[in-house]
């Protein structure tokens, strides 16, 4: 066990300086070589798009799975995935519109990819009626598996609107939901690509000092996100990808991507700076800037990994994306960026707009920059600066002690969209108790006494309204009216807490929902463990300290439950919504939201305390002065993790802007996640910890050291 500091690595060698080196000797070959894929895997991932699927957001398994497939093949509707209002002018029960009713039954029926429909004509139930009796509602099942259904649901939802005879006809369910969700997902990527790309270069001329240095960035980050969308059209061969996955994942592609070749250019020109030729600046700033980027990309990808364990299809797509794309935006910043830079040689400075700022700058350049004088007011006053940013955290981590979660519905969409226009006008015209039942199916076909024995059982229940027996061997409990509120929850657990006469499988939009929550609860905890243990045996690779592993896993656990504190408070509770465009608040979260969120927070502020973690470490190598190695650190990392930071930030908030309540929240939760990391945690709790901790942040067991250089990591 050792307390001195670490062992400098060796200069000369190392698999990063080979790659850097074989680049070097042939750069313009590899310049060519990746045009070409970019050409290629571009053209591959057109038709990506088109092949994404809808829904997915659910647990794959579970009682409700199970009830809802058994329904689907004995001829009952049960959830079903599109709901057509039909309204009419003169009464659903005049002669015409019964007449026209039944005919639409009919044509509605005969429609490919229709399993059942249940109508309120010729002489369907009373609660498919409407209480002014000027519409009626049609339920409609559709054939397939959960992505097969709805995408047939959306396709019927579309067709199916509209005039027929004296009927007017608009569309809501799953189906129709997911159908206006994947064209908000073109428009939200268009206005991504309008926006997006322009503030990045702007960022990155303003911190890289000129045009041509930050045009770098963007040309890897462009070969990313057309790497992510070939990716996406690859993965739809062996899994349903949810939509959602095109506008996230390429966002994270391209905003990692730039934040990679931020780093590396940074060190490059720092290189410069202190005299080097261009082509050692390259190797080394490969060999030092690079090793961090390996590390953060293995992060990230680890932390999204995790996800293919939970049995929720959107989330093991976007995991399985993600840990492509990440490794793909270090690999084409590892090697395209150093090709690049080799071929520009002096030219990496020319066309700076800011040149007439920076000249006025560079004349009180005397004076440290704001990281270096934030870090040493906090190096001399440690103890008051962590406890006043770890406080702020912990306020906002208050609100997530009472988060509650929903499935995706038509209140993902715009009030205006036609989608959510038709479901409250079913809300507010019908019952919706009656409209979405629990329902609980007796595969096991229990005799006539027992049957009604449990359905009296049932009826006691709190919060019950009615048990109805249906041919077949199903029951349908009318119960709260809003199938996910808490009621509802709670009434899925106490009616299979109910002694069943043989296999009771309870299904319904409440139990999907109970379902998938159990998922998570027992699945997150050991898939947090293992990525936890994961991230702890890289971190402890690259700083060589048990401290400091232990101290970054502890500080964004920190953080991320302060995100998710300011979820709940403004998309849950409804507080400052102005912040995110008066977005709506439902009193619920989205049930696979937050655990993205986290997940990825989770890895992306890791990727930042790698950089701040290496320089300090470098400079602590080169002085053995502690409280001079955090400033230093700090005061150089400072300002490129905030410009790092905005650039995703800004990708995000771009997409923050969408009209879709998961985009918004998606993209608002991490942004807020990077700036939290970008600034009080970096920028005060790390300076704050360390000085705290003194030379011990460099204890390590004995022989750490060897095997870091066996496996080439330091």
């Amino acid at each position: 066990m050792s307390l001195a500091r670490p062992a400098a690595p060796d200069a000369g060698g190392g698999l990063l300086a080979r790659l850097a080196a074989a680049v070097l000797a042939r750069p313009r070959a590899v310049l060519a070589l990746a045009a070409l894929l970019t050409v290629l895997t571009g053209v591959f991932g057109l038709g990506a798009h088109d092949r994404l699927a809808l829904g997915g957001n659910s647990a794959s398994t579970g009682d409700a799975v199970r009830a809802d497939r058994w329904l689907g093949d004995h001829g009952a509707v049960g959830d079903a995935q599109l709901e057509l209002l039909v309204a009419t002018p003169d009464g659903v029960d005049s002669a015409a519109s019964r007449q026209a009713g039944a005919a639409f039954t009919r044509l509605v029926a005969g429609q490919p990819g229709v399993r059942t429909v249940l109508s309120y004509w010729p002489s369907g139930p009373a609660a498919l009626r409407s209480t002014d009796g000027r519409s009626a509602l049609l339920l409609v099942r559709t054939a397939g598996d959960a992505v097969r259904s709805t995408e047939s649901a959306a396709r019927l939802g579309r067709s199916l609107s509209g005039r027929h005879g004296p009927l007017s006809v608009s569309a809501t369910g799953t189906g129709p939901n997911y159908g206006d969700v994947m064209d908000q997902v073109g428009r939200d990527t268009r206005r991504a690509e309008l926006f997006g790309s322009p503030l990045t270069l702007l960022i990155l001329v303003a911190a890289l000092g000129s045009l041509v240095a930050g045009l770098l960035p963007v040309a890897v980050g462009a070969l990313a996100a057309a790497g992510t969308m070939a990716v996406l059209r690859l993965l739809t061969g062996v899994m349903a990808v949810s939509v959602l996955s095109e506008n996230l994942t390429t966002t994270l592609g391209f905003g990692l991507a730039v934040d990679y070749c931020l780093f590396v250019v940074h060190r490059y020109r720092e290189e410069l700076a202190g005299g080097a030729d261009p082509h050692p600046a390259v190797v080394t700033a490969i060999r030092t800037a690079g090793r961090t980027v390996v590390f953060s990309a293995l992060t990230v990808a680890l932390c999204s990994a995790g996800l293919l364990l939970v049995p929720v299809p959107f989330l093991r797509a976007m995991a399985a994306t993600v840990v492509v794309v990440v490794l793909l935006a270090a690999a084409a910043a590892l090697t395209v960026l150093p090709a690049l830079l080799a071929v520009l040689g002096g030219h990496l400075d020319r066309l700076d707009p800011f040149a007439a700022v920076r000249r006025r700058l560079r004349r009180g350049a005397a004076r440290p920059g704001f990281w270096h004088r934030l870090a040493t007011r906090v190096v001399r006053h440690p103890l008051p600066w962590c406890l006043g940013a770890g406080l702020l955290l912990l306020a906002l981590a208050v609100p997530a002690g009472h988060f509650r979660t929903a499935l995706s519905d038509y209140r993902v969409l715009p009030a205006s969209a036609p989608v959510s226009v038709t479901a409250r006008a079913i809300g507010a015209g019908f019952d919706p108790a009656e409209l979405a039942p629990t329902s609980v199916v007796l595969p096991d076909a229990p005799a006539r006494d027992a049957l009604a024995g449990y359905a009296a059982r049932l009826a006691r229940l709190p919060g019950v309204t009615r048990v109805d027996t249906v041919p077949g061997g199903w029951l349908s409990v009318v119960g709260p009216a809003d199938s996910q509120s808490p009621e509802a929850e709670r009434l899925v657990r106490l009616i299979r807490a109910v002694p069943a006469p043989g296999t009771a499988l309870v299904g319904g939009r409440a139990a999907e929902l109970v379902d998938t929550q159990q998922v998570l609860t027992d699945r997150l905890p050991w898939v947090a463990l293992v990525v936890v243990l994961a991230m702890g045996g890289l971190l402890l690779l690259f700083s060589g300290s048990v401290l400091i592993a232990v101290k970054a896993l502890l500080l964004s656990a920190l953080s991320l439950t302060a995100v998710l504190g300011a979820m709940v408070a403004v998309f849950q509770d409804g507080h400052a919504r102005w912040l995110v465009g008066g977005a709506p608040s439902y009193g619920q979260l989205e049930v696979t939201t937050p655990v993205l969120v986290l997940f990825l927070a989770f890895g992306l502020s890791i990727d930042y305390e790698l950089f701040v973690i290496s320089r300090i470490r470098e400079e602590f190598r080169r002085t053995d002065d502690l409280a001079r190695s955090i400033t230093s650190g700090i005061g150089s990392t400072g300002g490129l993790i905030s410009s790092a930071a905005a650039v995703v930030a800004v990708l995000l908030v771009v997409l923050a802007a969408s009209e879709l309540s998961l985009n918004r929240m998606f993209g608002a939760a991490l942004a807020l996640a990077l700036l939290l990391d970008a600034t009080v945690v970096r920028g005060v709790l790390v300076p704050a910890v360390m000085r705290l901790s003194g030379r011990a942040n460099w204890w390590a067991p004995a022989g750490l050291g060897r095997l870091q250089q066996r496996l080439a990591v330091d």
